[in-house]
């Protein structure tokens, strides 16, 4: 059985470490991370003087992505601003979601085959702007299973479980 990544370890979601995420090295962005930044660029930051250390991490992860482009996090904020014809936050989600997708995708080449399945959880899965274009992307890849909410760990756990319990029935019953 292949469960391909989640929304938890593909949009960043709450790990034990601030830096966690954000050492990946091919990360999209989120509503508060930067996702994959050019190495030169970050490098040369780095040495300018111009940001202590956890000023740059906070601009990394906490103060970036979304935050840092439309000034919220919120997603049903800038949905409504989608709607409402903002054209710039509309071009930022859609690179989001975009990136977002090739991450799912790529995920597949590591476990050298198409999941049984992949699950978005976290709080951006209520927003069917990106929930119906992430599928647009990424459907064709497994089915997708969406469990909004904030606690996405446990919703990854309660629902891995799931699926390895019907599983395993299935395969007693197959032989």
């Amino acid at each position: 059985m292949r469960t391909c990544a989640s929304s938890s370890a593909i949009w960043g979601a709450a790990s034990p470490s601030p830096h966690t995420t954000t050492d990946r090295p091919s990360t999209p962005t989120t509503p508060e991370r930067a996702g994959s930044l050019p190495a030169a660029a970050l490098i040369r930051l780095c040495f300018s003087g111009q940001l202590t250390e956890a000023e740059l991490l906070k601009r990394v992860a906490g103060r970036a992505g979304l935050t840092e482009h439309l000034g919220t996090n919120n997603m049903q904020e800038v949905v409504r601003r989608i709607e409402g014809g903002d054209d710039h936050a509309r071009l930022i989600v859609d690179a989001m979601v975009w990136h977002t997708a090739k991450a799912i995708v790529s995920e597949a080449a590591v476990l050298c085959g198409p999941p049984d399945a992949i699950i978005l959880t976290g709080g951006m899965a209520h927003a069917d702007y990106v929930v119906s274009r992430l599928k647009r992307r990424i459907g064709w890849l497994a089915p997708v299973a969406v469990y909004p909410g904030q606690d996405e760990m446990l919703a990854l756990a309660e629902n891995a479980l799931t699926a390895l319990k019907r599983h395993t029935h299935t395969d007693r019953t197959a032989g």
